[in-house]
């Protein structure tokens, strides 16, 4: 129940998160396990910072030591 505006409050501006087709994800939940999408490093520390805020106003608690980070970079090759 707490986390029913997170979505809302990562999405710092329309560009946020991926966009596959007319769909934007910005972040997927499973019982207490979650995934920020983002299109660079950047925008992932910026949705990261984000999560930091919405935290201390909800006096809520990451568990730094589940934590993980990957970033995926697309390559293009013109043939």
């Amino acid at each position: 129940m707490f986390i029913d505006d997170l979505e809302l409050s990562l999405q710092d501006d329309v560009n946020s998160g991926l966009t596959l087709d007319d769909i934007t994800i910005i972040l997927m939940l499973f019982a207490d396990d979650m995934v920020i999408f983002g299109k660079s490093p950047q925008e992932l520390q910026n949705s990261l910072n984000l999560l930091h805020t919405y935290c201390l106003k909800w006096g809520l608690e990451v568990n730094t030591a589940k934590n993980k980070n990957n970033v995926f970079l697309k390559t293009w090759s013109i043939k």
